[in-house]
């Protein structure tokens, strides 16, 4: 697989329709946490695309956004793995890729909130050394609890 990191708003808009619709057909969240291609045209976000060579073209198997709150701090968000690639490995690479290409920009700590049932995403962030932060009681919707985790680079 390889990673490609750009800001978002510079993919252009037909690869962002493409990453809209990857991440609605495999991210279990309410329609209002999905950004849109219009939407992520006009963000500040950057971009990790992941992409497998399968039968000579690229699939998009990743995405993942993060912004850079303040220098030292970024925070990531809608990180999607196809869901025919889960459980191999590519979250471990991925976070591997984020890690260094944060710490090359300065950036000290990283934040993520991750739904509280998603086990494997959590599981994966605490053995990478995330700790739990907080919690967020009814965050997105009722009965819908997110942990805010947090790392030192």
């Amino acid at each position: 697989m390889k990673l490609i990191l750009k800001k978002a708003k510079t993919l252009g808009k037909q690869r962002l329709r493409e990453i809209a619709d990857f991440i609605d057909l495999h991210y279990d969240a309410p329609d209002h946490l999905k950004m849109s291609a219009d939407e992520l045209i006009t963000s500040d976000l950057f971009c990790i695309v992941g992409l497998r060579n399968v039968l000579g073209a690229d699939e998009l198997v990743l995405v993942s956004f993060f912004k850079v709150i303040t220098p030292t701090l970024a925070r990531t968000q809608t990180t999607v793995i196809h869901s025919d690639y889960r459980g191999q490995g590519l979250g471990t690479k991925f976070n591997e890729f984020l890690e260094e290409k944060l710490t090359d920009l300065g950036v000290e700590k990283i934040t993520t909130n991750i739904y509280t049932d998603n086990l494997p995403s959590l599981i994966l962030k605490l053995k990478r050394g995330y700790i739990v932060e907080g919690t967020l009681y009814d965050h997105d919707e009722l009965g819908r609890h997110e942990y805010i985790l947090g790392k030192f680079l």
